[in-house]
């Protein structure tokens, strides 16, 4: 965008009212937002962006293009935000331990556009109780046992992708902790974040951390990908599991258990993941179709089927992408 500065008229929110809905504001709040049509004012200075929203209430937001920022959202959430922007679109990746939506910004003369609710399929569909996971039963059963008792252990979840091992764990803090989920739960991917700083500056500030929580319960840090840490990080979570065990269950995820140090391993119980079978994402496929009106050939979704070789990601990933880039899933869509 030539001049991006400027005060803007906020026209338009595409899908606000189901995007207000997944974060889950209150009825009261959605109708008021809904009605109101505030003035926007965006500033740039340097490489700093700045958005200030006017209306019921002031909200200012500060960001630097490409770099992830944790900001309180204008319904009160901490989330996790990157900004992009290309020609007339400001597109925002905002995650919070719900998931992931992308939130885009048109702007057109002196008018914006919001669109709130683009939520990949992913996460649309990610389950959120015990009843909704798909495969390996005989393990979501032990962990269902575990939410049950209250007694939770430290956990390593070790499986191929996209068999649901970190949606199990996200089921079990949210049965362990009901209304105190988003305050109990530090979730990290450690392919990201894979040094030992993170141990030092998130995972050990969190343990320390004072939360009210269920009597009897703990909070919980959740480590995806967690056999991509390096041997250092790995070291220091052993040791900072061991400081705060009484306050704190550590949920780690990965791929391979054998990338996780034995004093770590011997500190968790272990529990392994096999792929799903084909009828089980086939079936996830099918309910996703019928919710999203997606026009598709038993072909098409055979090819989704095929390509993910157990992998529910994938398979719904492919199934949104094909959909939205050709309006209709079949083998030749799926293949190109």
């Amino acid at each position: 965008m030539a001049n991006w500065s400027g005060k803007y008229k906020h026209i338009k929110s595409e899908n606000l009212d189901d995007y207000m809905k997944e974060v889950g504001i209150d009825f009261a709040t959605r109708t008021a937002a809904k009605a109101w049509s505030p003035n926007v004012e965006y500033k740039v200075e340097g490489d700093t962006y700045h958005i200030i929203t006017s209306g019921l209430k002031e909200h200012k937001i500060t960001f630097k293009l490409g770099a992830e920022k944790e900001e309180k959202a204008m319904d009160g959430r901490t989330v996790k935000s990157t900004y992009t922007l290309e020609g007339n679109t400001l597109t925002q990746i905002e995650k919070d331990g719900k998931g992931e939506t992308k939130i885009v910004r048109e702007f057109n003369g002196d008018e914006l556009t919001v669109i709130g609710c683009l939520t990949d399929w992913i996460e649309k569909y990610r389950p959120v109780t015990f009843s909704d996971i798909v495969g390996n039963e005989e393990t979501i059963s032990r962990l269902e046992s575990f939410s049950k008792e209250g007694n939770v252990p430290n956990m390593l979840i070790a499986g191929p992708p996209g068999v649901g091992k970190t949606t199990t764990i996200l089921c079990l803090a949210r049965a362990l902790l009901g209304p105190s989920f988003r305050e109990g739960v530090l979730e990290l991917n450690a392919s990201n974040e894979r040094g030992i700083d993170v141990v030092r500056n998130k995972i050990k500030l969190f343990a320390q951390q004072k939360v009210t929580l269920p009597k009897g319960r703990q909070k919980i840090i959740i480590l995806d990908e967690a056999d991509s840490m390096t041997e250092g990080a790995q070291q220091a979570l052993r040791r900072t599991m061991e400081l705060y065990s009484k306050t704190t269950r550590f949920a780690l995820a990965c791929n391979s258990s054998e990338k996780i140090i034995e004093p770590i391993q011997s500190r968790c119980a272990v529990l392994r993941y096999g792929k799903l079978m084909d009828a089980q994402v086939l079936q996830k496929l099918l309910d996703i179709c019928e919710k999203e009106k997606v026009s598709h050939t038993d072909d098409g979704l055979e090819a989704i089927v095929f390509t993910a070789q157990g992998d529910m990601r994938q398979a719904i990933n492919n199934l949104q992408s094909t959909f939205q880039g050709f309006g209709h899933v079949n083998s030749e869509n799926v293949f190109k």
